[in-house]
């Protein structure tokens, strides 16, 4: 009875210790839909796409955690700018957070940096130990497809993107959730 006890104490403060873990996370390169890295400038990214998709490579799990992003970009002809991390199997389950939105008849003439927070507890991990992480872009003139092809007129830069992971209590919600994803084994598609 002792060893249990003394094996579950251990198991409590291993997993614990995991829980409120934190720090800087592995950013993956910025690419399209495709899996094709957009151009590059010196430290700057020239987005050419209205989807653009980077991998977050964490240590642990995603329950009991946030995901700190600073951003720092130039929007030149965007309306607006949004980021996700995907929820679920389906490719484009990303809940957004609004990153930038147009004010005006011209855009900022200099970089712009932001940071927001996005709850990891009911986000789905790839088999590489990686959140999708996908920005999405609105021009003037846009359509709603998600691939407009050639006549995609998009076009930013992104000069800084820094990702860390925040400690955070789960909900009940995330706790469930977790537990439901790891009991059916939910995968990306």
């Amino acid at each position: 009875m002792k060893k249990y006890l003394i094996g579950i104490v251990a198991g409590l403060i291993l997993a614990a210790a995991a829980l409120f873990r934190g720090g800087p996370r592995e950013v993956g390169t910025l690419e399209n839909i495709h899996g094709i890295p957009f151009p590059t400038e010196p430290d700057t990214v020239v987005v050419t796409e209205r989807l653009a998709h980077a991998d977050i490579y964490l240590r642990e799990l995603v329950i009991g955690k946030k995901l700190q992003l600073q951003i720092t970009f130039s929007p030149d002809n965007l309306d607006q700018l949004d980021v996700g991390v995907r929820a679920d199997p389906f490719w484009l389950s990303y809940p957004r957070v609004v990153l930038y939105r147009k004010s005006g008849d011209t855009a900022p003439t200099v970089p712009i940096t932001q940071t927001v927070i996005i709850p990891l507890g009911d986000k789905i991990k790839d088999s590489n130990g990686s959140v999708d992480l996908m920005f999405f872009a609105a021009y003037p003139g846009s359509s709603a497809r998600e691939d407009e092809g050639t006549a995609d007129a998009t076009l930013w830069y992104l000069h800084q993107l820094s990702a860390r992971t925040i400690p955070a209590w789960p909900t009940f919600a995330e706790l469930k959730d977790f537990t439901r994803s790891f009991i059916t084994r939910e995968k990306p598609l």
